[in-house]
């Protein structure tokens, strides 16, 4: 497996950061030239025909970021952006499935979102198992990923053969214990950890990454992104400290948002609200706060005085290459690599944990690891 890791990093390169940028700023032309050779390199060993792969590469290029909606949400958490399909990072999971030794490889997509990570694994190969836990987004994930795979497919036979490598389930994927989410003889070879770890606290991951080593295939690897601070430089500062002082999860904090309320949205009832990044704090989370969550609200001055601004409280949970690669380290992987990625998905492996990388706008990471025999 160790050898696929570093295929899909060298394949990877081949799409610089000057691509990337051109395609999502230039007319859709450029980015559905982009869209096909992307599907043609993830999908094309499954031997679909030219008018599949366009199909497929039509989807990929029209998906878009789409929010998760708080109602309905575990405990009423935000759990903010289903992230679009055609973000490059994707591609690594892809071409991990196509270089494996198995036909199909036991893929697992946990807290899947509406599901296009699911859908990409099913066409490049995988048996995928997908775990989501709002009612609301897996409802609509089953819809629009088994639609897909219907209208992708070329006759009846195929398309029982593609459904019949997914199994869709509206669950808790930290509930380990649980062998109808996770049989006993199953053993994953590929696992997606899509935007989720960081709407865990440090005891849930404490808990969950060990329990997944134990559920991998020797040398099955994990591809994990997750969010870093580059907020403001209050927030960075603390991120910073917290980590010199070897807290092992120095992104797990209140953070208070400062927002100038810019009238009235007609018709809503809500404010319109302006942040003022230069206000804003962080503190440290108590134990048991999930990051997600609205603390506290609180208008400047209070009523039935006619307020000016407004302070809310979340918790939130960053991370950085170097805590994430301990946090799985800690529950016995290897880390292969763990590094940041632009806000156009191409890797970054150059870049260091530091407060300029922050500043800049690299707003997301991504961790590569395996489980070594």
């Amino acid at each position: 497996m160790k050898k696929i890791i570093y295929f899909t990093l060298s394949v990877l390169t081949l799409f610089s950061t000057s691509t990337f940028a051109s395609a999502s700023n230039s007319p859709m032309g450029a980015e559905e030239e982009l869209s096909s050779s992307i599907a043609s390199l993830c999908f094309g060993h499954q031997g679909y025909t030219s008018e599949q792969l366009k199909k497929i590469a039509k989807l990929t290029s029209s998906s878009q970021e789409r929010e998760i909606p708080m109602q309905g949400s575990p405990k009423g958490r935000d759990f903010g952006y289903d992230f679009s399909k055609r973000n490059a990072t994707k591609t690594m999971s892809l071409l991990a499935i196509q270089t494996c030794s198995l036909t199909h490889p036991v893929c697992y997509d946990l807290g899947g979102g509406y599901g296009g990570d699911s859908l990409n694994m099913v066409l490049a190969g995988g048996n995928v198992t997908y775990i989501e836990h709002h009612p609301d987004v897996a409802a609509t994930a089953r819809l629009e990923v088994y639609g897909a795979l219907r209208d992708i497919s070329v006759d009846e036979k195929q398309k029982k053969e593609l459904w019949g490598r997914l199994r869709m389930v509206r669950a808790d994927f930290l509930d380990t214990d649980n062998t109808m989410l996770y049989p006993k003889s199953a053993q994953i070879n590929i696992c997606n950890l899509s935007n989720v770890l960081h709407f865990l606290t440090p005891t849930q991951i404490e808990t969950f990454l060990p329990a997944l080593f134990t559920k991998m295939a020797p040398d099955g690897i994990v591809f994990a992104s997750m969010h870093v601070p580059c907020d403001n430089k209050k927030v960075i500062d603390f991120f910073l400290t917290q980590k010199e002082k070897g807290n092992p999860y120095p992104g797990y904090f209140r953070h208070t948002r400062n927002y100038e309320i810019d009238g009235i949205i007609e018709g809503k009832g809500a404010y319109r609200l302006k942040e003022r990044r230069d206000f804003n704090d962080a503190e440290p989370a108590l134990k048991g706060d999930l990051p997600g969550t609205k603390i506290s609200q609180t208008f400047v001055p209070p009523f039935p005085h006619k307020p000016k601004a407004v302070n809310v409280k979340n918790v939130i949970h960053y991370f950085d290459p170097d805590i994430a690669a301990a946090a799985f380290k800690r529950a016995g992987f290897t880390v292969q690599k763990a590094f940041f990625f632009s806000r156009f998905g191409e890797p970054l492996e150059g870049v260091k944990a530091t407060k300029e990388a922050f500043l800049a706008g690299n707003y997301h990471m991504m961790i590569i690891a395996s489980k070594s025999k």
